[in-house]
């Protein structure tokens, strides 16, 4: 959506769908929260990043909250602050999972 658009407008950028990954590690159980053997991964100065790398985000798309890795499997708390309503998934709230991928790699251990 553009800064000055109204609410109504969008532009679909990319579709996706959620599903268990193939070969995730089976003792990454979700029981427990944060998962067990997950080690987190610092988040702030995560905007600045992205914007250095020429990601530019407002901030309804900022909803990455904390983020963990274990081994190649990553995880995520997101939130968005916006109605949801009408979709299955807020593209805002894909979007800030999705943040949890360019923390582990944009970031500085």
């Amino acid at each position: 959506q553009p800064e000055d658009g109204d609410a109504e407008t969008w532009s679909t950028h990319a579709e996706g769908t959620l599903a268990p990954a193939a070969g995730v590690d089976a003792d990454l159980s979700l029981i427990a929260w944060p998962p067990s053997g997950a080690d987190e991964i610092a988040i702030d100065g995560l905007d600045e990043a992205f914007a250095d790398a020429g990601l530019s985000y407002g901030p309804a798309f900022r909803g990455l909250r904390r983020a963990w890795r274990a081994g190649g499997t990553g995880f995520a708390e997101v939130a968005v602050d916006q109605p949801t309503d009408g979709y299955g998934m807020h593209p805002a709230l894909f979007d800030a999972a999705l943040h949890a991928i360019g923390a582990g790699e944009l970031l500085p251990d």
